[in-house]
């Protein structure tokens, strides 16, 4: 509690002691021993419990006092040097700030965001104020001094002279803190005027500056757009388009952007679309040229293949015209093997030796007279001068070579290979009919071999002088 207790007479005349205790307790005040005026007013208040004294002096050491009126000086003291508090002078004024944002905000060249700030007030809006707790504090010390359980008795029990004297005291502390609370009123009208008036000139010097950034800002904005406007003319390709668009949508509407951005965006969408109509085309020309080369590739394998079946088709045509051929060779040789040996036979035996008697077993030629008849017409055959003779012996000698001929040259039938055997075995009989026809005719030992030389030599040439240099088992196989 700020106020303490004390302990008031009840009555003027006082017993001697109680005095003394009332004035040594008050003693003690002056002393500053609070502890010990204490003592001394509980004491007097113990002999004399409606002594008004007793309970002020109990109210002044509560409140650490000398006395009542230097408890009222401390308190205005206290007062006079409260701390202020933080009060708003005025606010924003948010509906001008707005309107002149709306008026002169460009976008891209004037910001929303400079222009708010520019227009924001630089000092504060609030000032410092002790009217609120001088009135407060006022208000709370009175009622407490009304309220006090010591005050009240010290009234009460002595009402001319310590009830008059709280109330002064009071009353005075009340007119003291009625003029501090004029004085900071009046302050606070001051320091809340001047900020409104200098936030008005403010506000007024900002405007000044927002237009002339606004003037700025158009004059960049109309060269910046002329800028734009002649390097829209000179766009060419797609990417010109698209790096004046964004140019020509930082002006948001002005003048004629809009529209040239719309027309820079048809034209980019005409390209792009030209662009994908030339892709097109080209896809469509590569896979036409695609076509053509496949059909020329099918082209080519299908004349590929009618070459190899015209190539197959002639070997074919060759092979059978080789058949044929081998089957007319067959056919030849088939005829002048055994032509070959017929004619042999026949000139064998056209000869003289047989109208001589040799194979019907006549013995008459044995003399050497008929026996040189025999050789002289023999060998007259052979190498004679006759010339039916030499005419008979060419002929079996061109049969001879003819058959060799076929032989050689003949197919893969295994009748030739047969032939081919046969032909020595018919050479193998002539030898033996010349050998009997010597033995017959008693010829002499060379006659033997000479003639079975001579007729080995004629068929062994005519069968082999057009093959002798085929392997025998190529002609074996064949």
């Amino acid at each position: 509690k700020i106020l303490g207790t004390a302990k008031v007479q009840k009555t003027v005349v006082q017993s001697s002691e109680t005095d003394s205790f009332i004035k040594r307790g008050y003693m003690a005040l002056e002393d500053g021993e609070w502890n010990n005026a204490y003592g001394f007013f509980e004491k007097a208040l113990n002999t004399d419990p409606e002594n008004a004294q007793a309970y002020m002096g109990e109210f002044l050491v509560g409140a650490s006092s000398k006395n009542f009126d230097a408890f009222i000086d401390n308190l205005i003291e206290k007062y006079k040097k409260v701390t202020p508090v933080k009060k708003n002078a005025c606010s924003e004024k948010r509906d001008l700030v707005n309107t002149l944002v709306r008026e002169y905000t460009i976008p891209n060249f004037l910001p929303e965001s400079k222009i708010r700030s520019e227009l924001a007030y630089n000092r504060s809006f609030q000032y410092d104020s002790t009217t609120s707790v001088i009135k407060d504090s006022t208000k709370a010390v009175l009622d407490e001094l009304k309220n006090n359980n010591l005050l009240s008795k010290a009234r009460r029990f002595d009402e001319q002279n310590t009830g008059k004297k709280i109330g002064s005291a009071v009353e005075r502390f009340a007119r003291t803190m009625d003029s501090l609370l004029k004085d900071s009123i009046e302050q606070d009208k001051k320091a809340k005027d001047f900020i409104i008036k200098d936030y008005d000139i403010y506000l007024q010097k900002a405007n000044e500056r927002v237009v002339s950034m606004y003037e700025q800002a158009c004059v960049q904005r109309d060269a910046e757009y002329e800028r734009c406007v002649a390097d829209f003319g000179k766009c060419r390709t797609e990417e010109d388009y698209n790096n004046i668009i964004p140019r020509l949508n930082r002006f948001h509407g002005y003048k004629d952007s809009e529209r040239l951005s719309s027309r820079a965006n048809e034209i980019i969408k005409g390209k792009q679309m030209e662009a994908e109509r030339i892709l097109a085309e080209k896809e469509r020309i590569k896979q036409e040229a695609e076509k053509r080369r496949l059909e020329e590739e099918q082209k080519a394998r299908e004349q590929e293949r009618q070459r190899r079946e015209r190539e197959a088709q002639m070997k074919a045509a060759k092979a059978k015209r080789g058949q044929q051929k081998n089957k007319a060779k067959r056919t030849i040789c088939s005829i002048l093997l055994p032509l070959d040996n017929i004619v042999f036979l026949a000139l064998l035996f056209g000869t003289d030796l047989f109208r001589v008697g040799v194979l019907n077993g006549s013995n008459s030629y044995r003399d050497g007279a008929r026996f040189n008849q025999f050789s002289g017409s023999f060998i007259n055959w052979i190498i004679g001068g006759n010339f039916k003779y030499y005419f008979a012996q060419g002929v079996v000698i061109l049969f001879c070579l003819a058959a060799g001929y076929c032989i050689c040259h003949a197919g893969d039938s295994d009748f030739f290979v047969y032939s081919y055997y046969l032909s020595y075995a018919v050479v193998v009989l002539k030898i033996i009919v010349c050998l009997f026809v010597a033995a017959k005719a008693n010829c002499s030992g060379m006659d033997l071999v000479g003639k079975g030389i001579v007729f080995l030599i004629l068929d062994f040439v005519s069968i082999n002088l057009f093959s002798f240099m085929i392997p025998i088992e190529k002609r074996l196989r064949k």
